[in-house]
Order: C-alpha cells, then sequence, then structure tokens
C-alpha cells in the first residue's frame, strides 16, 4: 500500500487534472456503479516498496518509496470505446514526466481496455498504470 502521502498528493494532482470527473478510492467503486450515469475514475494501489537509499545524510536516513497505481477510467456504454480511451489518455497525459509535492512519476503506460472486467453494456473501463518514486528522510534510530 502507497504511504498516505504519496497516495493524497497523486490523488489530488489528478482530480485538479480532470476536473469535474470524480477520482474515487477503490472502496467507492461499487456504489459509484450503481449510483452513476458519468464517467469517474477509481484508483487501485498495485504496487508499493520501501527502500533505504542512503545512509549519508546526517539529518537521517534517506527511504525510497515506490508505487504503481492503476487508474481505472469508467464511462457509460454505449459511447464506452471512444470516451474511455479519451478519459484514459487525459490521465497520461497528466501524469507523464510530472513531479509535485515530492512525488516524481517515473512512467505511465499506454491506455488498456478492462475488457473482462466490466464490459456489461452499462459500464467500460480503460485503465493506465502509474509508476512513481518518492524519498523521504527518516531520524536515525
Amino acid at each position: 500500500m502507497a504511504s498516505t502521502h504519496v497516495y493524497d498528493e497523486m490523488k489530488a494532482f489528478l482530480q485538479t487534472a480532470v476536473t469535474p470527473v470524480p477520482v474515487l478510492d477503490w472502496d467507492k467503486l461499487d456504489s459509484a456503479l450503481q449510483q452513476r450515469e458519468d464517467p469517474f475514475i477509481v484508483l487501485e494501489e498495485l504496487f508499493c516498496d520501501e527502500i533505504v537509499a542512503s545512509f549519508g545524510d546526517p539529518s537521517g536516513i534517506c527511504i525510497r518509496e515506490t508505487a504503481s497505481i492503476q487508474c481505472h477510467c469508467f464511462v457509460p456504454a454505449p459511447e464506452s470505446s471512444s470516451a474511455g480511451r479519451t478519459l484514459a489518455e487525459s490521465v497520461q497525459q497528466a501524469f507523464r514526466l510530472q513531479q509535485f509535492q515530492g512525488v516524481r512519476v517515473l512512467d505511465v503506460t499506454p491506455p488498456e481496455p478492462n475488457i473482462g472486467e466490466l464490459n456489461d453494456g452499462i459500464w467500460s473501463s480503460v485503465s493506465v498504470i502509474t509508476d512513481m518514486t518518492m524519498d523521504r528522510i527518516e531520524a536515525i534510530p
């Protein structure tokens, strides 16, 4: 699970970039699918790791966090293929080569349809995966 700082900063950055499309946490997916008729984005944390990057700083140890977060872009059918790809491409463009609040985006995948996930005639989903990193200094134990 990504640290609160990385996840919150990424979510806030994305929400600003795709306004007025709401950016939701994964645990809000079921209620969003039942209640909404407008496009929305759901974040899913795929991977997170922390390593000690250096011991040389006299103020502490540099910890490097890396994380992968998948951005699922949901659009109502039947306009799903073009609208979903357009929304996912806007997410990809927003994150490409960005740095915000100490978080550095390393890579953003091209949009990929989630064929087996939801293509039930009501919703369709296209996703991009964002890889990011952040360094922070922790006190020497």
